[in-house]
């Protein structure tokens, strides 16, 4: 269940910032829940993969390369989809950036137990 829910904020997350961030624009809301759930399944995916073998420097870039990932596919999808642009790499990288502080500060509210009921 906090699988689920985890999945359901990051893609609330994701829609929100796409749809609020000035140099990212969408004219469909569907295009951010679009770039949302895949946005969304792969950091679900590739972060516990890495991050059990890491170690405090090799986790700094992983982060990073994470958020790289992350904008580099943003921007992939403003490509393909045509209710969705990016105006350069560099709001891609804001994206992410932003995107990744939300989900950390997300993930500290659960493990402190916070969320219990749910």
């Amino acid at each position: 269940m906090d699988l689920l829910i985890q999945f359901l904020l990051s893609v609330l997350v994701i829609t929100g910032l796409l749809l609020v961030l000035p140099g990212i624009k969408t004219t469909k809301f569907y295009c951010a829940i679009v770039v949302a759930v895949p946005l969304t399944v792969i950091n679900m995916v590739i972060a516990p993969l890495f991050g059990a073998y890491s170690i405090p420097i090799t986790a700094a870039y992983f982060g990073l390369l994470i958020m790289v990932l992350d904008a580099a596919l943003l921007w992939l999808f403003s490509t393909f989809l045509k209710g969705i642009s990016v105006d350069g790499f560099g709001w891609a990288f804001v994206f992410a950036l932003i995107l990744s502080l939300i989900i950390y500060l997300v993930e500290l509210i659960f493990e402190a137990g916070y969320f219990e009921i749910l």
